[in-house]
């Protein structure tokens, strides 16, 4: 068996208010927030490409933010 995580970071999104996505997209190096897509694609990558010894990994979609 294989389990891995997926950390996104901020998501464009997200239920947070305006003022606090802009104040978090300000720590992110990317610039902005993540987006769906980009999640999605790096799911799919996972579980299609990644080796068969890949597992226990936590994989940061983020941007670059620091949790």
């Amino acid at each position: 068996m294989r389990v891995n995580a997926m950390c996104p970071g901020l998501v464009e999104e997200s239920v947070a208010t305006e003022a606090e996505r802009k104040a978090m997209a300000e720590q992110i190096p990317l610039g902005r927030p993540v987006r769906p897509q980009e999640i999605a694609k790096t799911v799919r990558r996972l579980i299609n490409d990644s080796p068969e010894s890949m597992t226990g990994s936590l994989i940061a979609v983020s941007g670059g933010w620091e949790y």
